[in-house]
């Protein structure tokens, strides 16, 4: 496992410099971790030894251990001399145990600007496929695949469409109140109450993810805009928000697409987890920024 992982990040570390990203390391240990309502940072104290010399820090403050390097990488794209950088960070989410999570794993993350979601999505596929030509099956859908194939390119599949296929429903036309009953009939219990938003990361976690991603890598594109914070509303609505419907290769703002594959728990599984193109670089929004940026996770525990 561990000769595995050691060649799999040389490789990508290959291929992604090769494409003329720039390997950076961000801090840890971080004032704010992140804004994802479902993301939860272990804190930690920092406190000075004293005496604290002039100018030093004085008095405790309270860290978070970073949730990924979203936005300390952002940071570095909106300055000159970074227009694609990487990393391959350890992050920290508290909570997350199961067979495909864990509180403590492997991220790599990459941004690139200018681009287009194309474009970025056609480059992915490429130093996937550099770092490995298969990977192992995972469990999906209710059934045991062969090996995964990483060779491009990858299936691509709006959110719309994967929850038709996968969910026996569409989400648009719902408000709040009918998406949770739509959800209960196809088996997923949401919490009373819950918001538009926590009925759609149920459905997609619990009916749409598992589908996914089985044979080869799978894009999930045209999220809906509400679940991103740079918000761009297109021509196709839902009550309360927006979806975004633009094609990939569009210039209009508000493409995002997420990249499936297996899970987390081989070496090899650090291949494809998730990717989501934004349009400008200025520091942050969470999930998603502007078009034009691209960030991929890659995880392995």
């Amino acid at each position: 496992m561990a000769r595995a992982r050691s060649a799999l990040a040389r490789k990508l570390r290959d291929a992604l410099e090769q494409r003329g990203y720039q390997e950076v390391e961000t801090p840890i240990a971080v004032p704010f971790a992140g804004q994802e309502p479902h993301l939860r940072p272990f804190e930690t104290t920092f406190t000075p030894d004293l005496p604290v010399p002039p100018g030093g820090v004085a008095g405790a403050r309270r860290l978070h251990l970073h949730t990924s390097p979203e936005y300390a990488m952002k940071r570095l794209l909106a300055r000159e001399g970074f227009p694609r950088c990487y990393q391959f960070a350890r992050v920290f989410r508290d909570g997350e145990i199961s067979p495909t999570h864990n509180p403590e794993f492997t991220l790599l993350e990459l941004y690139a600007a200018p681009g287009s979601a194309d474009s970025i999505m056609a480059d992915l596929e490429q130093i996937l496929f550099a770092g490995a030509a298969e990977a192992p099956a995972r469990k999906g859908h209710g059934r045991r695949a062969s090996p995964v194939s990483l060779r491009p390119p990858f299936e691509r599949i709006t959110c719309r469409d994967a929850f038709a296929r996968y969910a026996g429903f569409d989400p648009v036309p719902l408000d709040a109140e009918a998406f949770t009953q739509a959800a209960r009939a196809c088996g997923v219990r949401p919490a009373a109450g819950a918001s538009w938003d926590d009925v759609f990361t149920q459905v997609l976690m619990e009916k749409v993810e598992p589908a996914l991603g089985i044979e080869r890598p799978t894009y999930l594109v045209e999220y809906p805009a509400s679940m991103r914070a740079s918000r761009s509303a297109s021509s196709c609505t839902r009550p309360g928000s927006s979806w975004r419907t633009d094609s990939p290769s569009s210039a209009t703002p508000g493409s995002s697409a997420a990249v499936w594959s297996r899970s987390r728990s081989s070496a090899a599984a650090s291949a494809a987890k998730s990717f989501r193109s934004t349009r400008n670089s200025s520091p942050p929004s969470i999930g998603s920024a502007k078009r034009g940026a691209s960030r991929w996770d890659s995880t392995a525990s």
